[in-house]
């Protein structure tokens, strides 16, 4: 196990990924006391997928993994709300919750991902560049429209989060996919739910142009 650290916990109904920007509206008096424990010049905070309880009110019971952010712009809003703009940093796992401040807190390690095998991770990327476009040609079939382009980006490890904050899949895949310490891992699942996802539209497409597919593993509604 590496250092520990603590720093304050912001539980959220959504996973931020490293690299990704995450804006929010902060107007309970808790996460107002946590900027100005932090400050808003550049202050960092975890954010942490929420496994039981609620966002707003009470206390949340979070996952084990999250990210840490960084804040990058902040401004005054009406009715004494502030916004602040965030950057995903560090992926980080919690050792224990701590309540003594009105907000969350958490001991932390934080988590260093082995780095890319070039080899490893050629296929599994041309597979997720594959499914993404047809996942763009499956939403145009059903008279639908995308405007973003496939994510692209050299680095492996910044592709993976890129595809990943794209995908239109459940809070619980978004935290199973931060989870996932090789990046060829994670490439390789997101290439399967791109194809389960293009698999669902094109079944969609069928029942619309009248031949109604059966047994199928799930809702298409």
């Amino acid at each position: 196990m590496g250092d520990i650290r603590r720093i304050p916990l912001f539980p959220l109904g959504t996973v931020l990924y490293p690299e990704m920007w995450l804006p929010l509206q902060i107007f309970e008096p808790r996460y107002k006391t946590l900027l100005a424990d932090i400050g808003l010049a550049e202050g960092c905070f975890g954010v942490v997928l929420i496994r039981d309880g609620a966002e707003v009110g009470g206390a949340a019971e979070p996952h084990r993994v999250g990210t840490l952010t960084r804040i990058t712009k902040a401004a005054p809003l009406p009715d004494q709300r502030i916004f602040i703009q965030t950057q995903g940093q560090q992926r980080f796992r919690v050792v224990s919750l701590n309540h003594d401040k009105p907000y969350l807190q958490g001991d932390v390690e934080m988590l260093d991902s082995p780095p890319p095998d070039p080899a490893r991770v050629r296929e599994p990327m041309a597979r997720v560049e594959r499914g993404y476009a047809a996942y763009i040609e499956a939403v145009r079939a059903l008279g639908g429209q995308i405007s973003e382009a496939p994510p692209t980006h050299p680095d492996p490890v910044a592709f993976s989060w890129l595809v990943a904050s794209t995908l239109l899949v459940s809070p619980a895949v978004q935290q199973e996919l931060l989870e996932i310490d090789a990046v060829d891992h994670r490439l390789a699942r997101e290439a399967e739910l791109l194809e389960e996802i293009v698999r669902g539209l094109r079944q969609r497409a069928e029942r619309k142009a009248g031949g109604r597919p059966k047994n199928l593993p799930f809702s298409l509604n």
